[in-house]
């Protein structure tokens, strides 16, 4: 009877041996699992960080060139009003007198 109860005793251990071992290996997945998720919610709110950023240097870069254009402009047509205030008389005497001198070809 010694063998048959060594080899119950070395069936029991064995039988706890695999259930420690299949209880491990559930911790170890569980944790995997919990670990594959911190990292994906890292790399996650690492990009939304990185495209935020990026969107921000983006905004600020069109808006000053949007800013530059509009100065631009509003020279330009600070230029044009000074020409225009500058020749006005002179222009509208042009074309007044070629008017004139075309209708008296025309006769």
């Amino acid at each position: 009877m010694d063998i048959i109860a060594e080899i119950l005793s070395a069936d029991k251990t064995a039988e706890d041996k695999l259930k420690a071992a299949e209880d491990e290996r559930r911790n170890i997945l569980e944790e995997t699992g919990r670990c594959e998720q911190r990292f994906l919610e890292d790399a996650q709110r690492q990009a939304q960080e990185y495209r935020q950023r990026k969107q921000a240097e983006t905004d600020s870069r069109i808006n000053e060139e949007i800013e530059e254009i509009k100065r631009g402009m509003k020279d330009g047509i600070r230029l044009l009003d000074e020409g225009f205030e500058k020749n006005h008389k002179v222009w509208e005497d042009e074309i007044f007198g070629r008017i004139i001198a075309a209708d008296r070809e025309v006769l």
